[in-house]
Order: C-alpha cells, then sequence, then structure tokens
C-alpha cells in the first residue's frame, strides 16, 4: 500500500490571535457562569461517582 503525508502550515500570527480569542471567550464564560451562579440560577457540585451495576 502507498503511504500518505500531510503536512499543515499556520501563520503563528494568525495561531496566536485565535489562541487570545479562546482565552477571552474562556474569561467570558466563567464571568457568565459566576454571574448565574449569584442568582441562583447555576449551582456547581462534584460529579457523583458513576455505579458499576
Amino acid at each position: 500500500m502507498g503511504a500518505y503525508s500531510m503536512v499543515i502550515k499556520i501563520d503563528e500570527k494568525e495561531l496566536n490571535k485565535i489562541f487570545e480569542e479562546l482565552e477571552n471567550a474562556q474569561e467570558t464564560i466563567w464571568k457568565c457562569y459566576s454571574r448565574l451562579k449569584e442568582l441562583g440560577v447555576v449551582e456547581f457540585c462534584k460529579k457523583e461517582a458513576v455505579s458499576g451495576n
């Protein structure tokens, strides 16, 4: 069978911009979660263990 190879080239500046946008989005999401928690709409709790039954 033939061997295949793939190379992906990404502009580093564009990649850094994307990661910065993702970081900003994450901060916005957590701020919104915090506001919802303060309003009593969202409650954070530990995940319950799943039974092996």
